[in-house]
């Protein structure tokens, strides 16, 4: 691990919380990997590829450990997985595979490959910039790039009554465990579904109580707040990194 000052390469490091760049430009980045690989031609692998071990040497040079990226994409992987698990039955081509009534075509097979790696690489992208930004960074860095203010403070209020949300949602299961209620998979589904409704209620009572008691504290819900852009080092390092290997993935994508 390269440690902040060991040499003058160390200040060029982007993606570290020590003398990295700034959270906007690790924000703006990662939202231009982000429409990168949105926009990469579907069914052709190079330009994913190029930006995927760009994503990685930035994993190799920042602070994160690659076991803890690991975790998170375990959950979220299954997540976006589902959003395009139906593309895998999209009947154009050769058929491959049929079980019933589901039928498996190469055309599709070969979208549901293309979409699946962009969902994972733009994972990546946002793994690696939560993981070395924190929320109030974050906040921050979404006011110096005028974000609209409101949309700010709904984000800011999102993240910061997440954990309550969380803590609401095991007490409730704790409530069904100890009344056996998670026993039997049909009962189970059944308890689920009123957890969630119970849970929407309260987070409605409790959201509403807590934008009360904020507008009685004379909160606006604007922030007037204004942050200076100012570059350093490895801000111009990161943006001409990420701007680089979009434009070299997609160059290599032409002249193949």
């Amino acid at each position: 691990m390269i440690l902040p000052g060991a040499s003058p390469i160390s200040t060029w490091i982007p993606f570290r919380r020590e003398r990295g760049a700034q959270p906007w430009m690790r924000v703006l980045c990662a939202t231009i990997a982000v429409f990168a690989i949105a926009l990469a031609p579907q069914q052709q692998g190079w330009q994913l590829t190029i930006i995927g071990l760009g994503l990685l040497l930035l994993c190799g040079l920042s602070s994160v450990s690659a076991l803890h990226i690991l975790r998170r994409l375990t959950v979220e992987l299954g997540f976006g997985l589902m959003l395009v698990l139906g593309t895998l039955f999209r009947e154009q081509g050769d058929l491959l595979w049929q079980w019933s009534g589901l039928k498996i075509y190469q055309g599709g097979l070969l979208l549901f490959c293309s979409l699946a790696s962009k969902v994972l690489l733009s994972l990546i992208a946002l793994n690696l910039l939560t993981l070395t930004t924190s929320q109030v960074e974050l906040l921050q860095a979404l006011k110096q790039l005028k974000i609209p203010p409101l949309l700010v403070a709904i984000v800011g209020s999102m993240l910061r009554y997440l954990a309550v949300l969380l803590e609401e949602a095991q007490t409730l299961q704790r409530a069904a465990q100890s009344r056996n209620l998670l026993l039997s998979r049909l009962v189970h589904r059944r308890v689920v579904g009123m957890m969630i409704g119970s849970l929407f209620i309260r987070t409605y009572d409790r959201g509403d109580r807590i934008h009360q008691a904020m507008l009685s504290r004379g909160y606006s819900g604007l922030v007037a707040e204004k942050i200076p852009i100012r570059w350093t080092k490895p801000d111009i390092g990161l943006i001409t990194y990420t701007i680089g290997v979009s434009l070299v993935s997609m160059g290599v994508e032409k002249v193949l």
